[in-house]
């Protein structure tokens, strides 16, 4: 499944193995017949009638979402037979990809997946190449006026790798690839950084970030590593346009850390934890900033601290958790 939201009438596109009907695909516009209040999902078709197993695809180019049913030889090789093309610019840029299961009555199910896998395509070219496989969907944007464009890919073990180029991330305006997803209310965001390449800039940076907006000149809170003599770096914008502000930081050296920045209501704070550690320690300034509505992003963040070049860090994927 495509799934714009959590919400129960969310935009959806999906390819399902249904009890008796087959191999069907489904979606969701959001607006049956241009009907905003009409949140219907139509069928876009069914194949395979009583299938009790199956290979099932769905693949994104643009805007158009096409789903394929697989067969398998002796070998275990899977061959893709095209279904059914949906038109569907509901969907968007930002996204959830994701296995479903539904019982259509009032006990349980089970549906059971396997080799399950989600593959990033490069574009603009209008068949994709596949990534390395598998490589899973990193939803990233370069913000700014970056120069040379950014990248980030997920590992089959949940390893991350992130460039970005960009001026800095400092200042009134902001340059830099931002691995991002949408949150809201109170959260901690913390992630293993194994290590960070500088293009030679000793003000590179990289690491997690809590921003208000995608907008250049947003309100954000940060924990980065940087290169040697820097040290870690905590920095904020605490108002939309004005300059940035840095906390003083005690020397830690290490290349492989744990970064991890709390928010609670509009207070921010930052920690981090070596290698082996136990617990966290505190570093960086206790920041209040008003974010301009309920919902934000937070993710990893890198600059080069220069628009020609690109900056990378290596890590475990970033993990969000909610603060009770």
């Amino acid at each position: 499944m495509f799934r714009v939201t959590d919400e129960p009438d969310s935009p959806h596109v999906s390819v399902v193995l249904t009890g008796n009907r087959g191999i069907c695909t489904y979606s969701r516009s959001g607006a049956y017949g241009g009907n905003p209040d009409d949140k219907r999902s139509v069928s876009h078709g069914c194949k395979s009638t009583g299938a009790t197993s199956a290979w099932l695809k769905l693949e994104k180019r643009i805007d158009t979402i096409t789903s394929y049913l697989g067969t398998a030889n002796e070998n275990g090789n899977v061959s893709w037979s095209k279904m059914y093309s949906v038109d569907a610019p509901f969907i968007g840029d930002e996204f959830s990809v994701g296995l479903a299961a539904c019982s259509k009555r009032p006990y349980e199910m089970e549906a059971v997946f396997k080799k399950y896998s989600v593959e990033s395509y490069f574009f603009p070219s209008a068949a994709p190449s596949v990534s390395v496989a598998p490589t899973a969907y990193v939803n990233s944007v370069d913000i700014g006026n970056v120069g040379v464009t950014g990248s980030a890919v997920k590992s089959s073990t949940g390893k991350m790798t992130v460039n970005g180029a960009g001026y800095d991330i400092w200042g009134n305006t902001d340059a830099f690839h931002f691995v991002k997803r949408p949150a809201e209310g109170d959260i901690s965001v913390e992630m293993l950084v194994d290590d960070f390449i500088s293009a030679g800039n000793w003000w590179a940076k990289g690491g997690i970030m809590i921003r208000d907006t995608l907008d250049p000149r947003s309100m954000h809170y940060s924990l980065y590593m940087t290169m040697k003599g820097n040290s870690l770096a905590n920095q904020y914008r605490s108002c939309t346009g004005c300059g940035s502000g840095h906390s003083n930081m005690p020397s830690v050296i290490d290349r492989s850390v744990w970064l991890k920045i709390i928010k609670i209501g509009n207070v921010f704070e930052a920690f981090f934890k070596r290698i082996g550690d136990a617990q966290w320690s505190k570093i960086g300034v206790t920041k209040t900033i008003n974010f301009s509505s309920s919902s934000f992003y937070v993710g990893i963040a890198v600059t080069a601290h220069d628009s020609g070049k690109l900056a990378e860090l290596r890590g475990s994927d970033i993990v969000v958790r909610p603060v009770k």
